[in-house]
């Protein structure tokens, strides 16, 4: 039995490669796709993660935060600029460095956080809270099992009265602007800030997967 099986099978390959001969490939039915060889290979995903700590004059921790960012699209066009190297409008703040290292936060009230955002809705500019730029710079770089982390953190002491902060952000320029140089903008609940107090913003950025 297993012979005329094999004889069976034999004779329609035979067939099927005549049949193809006589009239081409062409005639293989019109619903099979060709699939692309097409990957997304290029594609390098970008997360900040922000921790924010709030401590009294004696150094006692009363209040902790921390939660996902959202990196805007002005920072998107910018990194894409810069690594091949053409002139984009959206990195050109007055006092801009090419590092996107500064830190700033505000006090608006319920802000929200978006892909096209340019600037924290009400960035605080005294009293000690101003922008500055991050006193902690370290990078953790790639491996075959994790991506690239950048640190970057920076920590601000309120000589105000009370303030209540909302929002951060992350920009490449201690100049403010409300249209340009940011990078990455979370916003929470509100964080109270007591004269004397110190808060520390502490912004994790993951490259690549």
């Amino acid at each position: 039995m297993q012979r005329y099986t094999t004889v069976g099978l034999l004779s329609a390959i035979v067939l099927s490669v005549g049949i193809l001969g006589v009239y081409g490939f062409t005639s293989i039915p019109s619903t099979l796709k060709a699939q692309s060889d097409t990957q997304n290979v290029g594609a390098v995903p970008m997360l900040g993660h922000v921790t924010l700590t709030v401590t009294d004059p004696q150094g006692h921790i009363v209040a902790y935060h921390q939660g996902d960012n959202v990196v805007v699209n002005q920072a998107e066009d910018c990194l894409s600029a810069k690594i091949f190297g053409i002139a984009s409008p959206q990195c050109s703040v007055s006092g801009a460095s090419a590092n996107y290292n500064v830190i700033g936060i505000g006090n608006a009230t319920g802000p929200t956080a978006a892909k096209t955002d340019t600037g924290l809705a009400h960035e605080i500019t005294s009293g000690g809270l101003g922008r500055v730029t991050a006193t902690t710079q370290t990078e953790t770089d790639a491996t075959s099992g994790a991506p690239v982390q950048d640190v970057l953190q920076a920590q601000f002491t309120n000589s105000q009265g009370a303030n209540t902060v909302t929002e951060a952000g992350l920009f490449n320029s201690t100049s403010v602007s409300s249209t340009k140089g940011m990078f990455a903008h979370q916003t929470f609940s509100g964080i109270t800030l007591n004269n004397g107090d110190s808060l520390t913003v502490k912004w994790t950025v993951t490259m690549g997967t």
